[in-house]
């Protein structure tokens, strides 16, 4: 299962990160940012997703449920 590899070392992750660890594909991130409102990443000042250990522990609950 892929959250073997979620270690919750860092502070934060990238889009392309939490796809690996929650083993999902990027847009689908995307799309349920639109469906959850509860999941809302942070954007560095690239305008880049970041992502935080309680972010991913909100997708691995949303994919646990879908």
């Amino acid at each position: 299962m892929a959250m073997k590899n979620f270690s919750m070392k860092k502070l934060y992750y990238s889009i392309s990160e939490v796809s690996r660890i929650c083993d999902l594909e990027q847009y689908v991130l995307r799309y349920w940012e639109t469906e959850f409102e509860q999941l809302n990443p942070a954007k560095n000042s690239s305008g880049n997703r970041i992502y935080t250990n309680k972010d991913i522990k909100m997708i691995l609950l949303i994919k646990k449920a879908a």
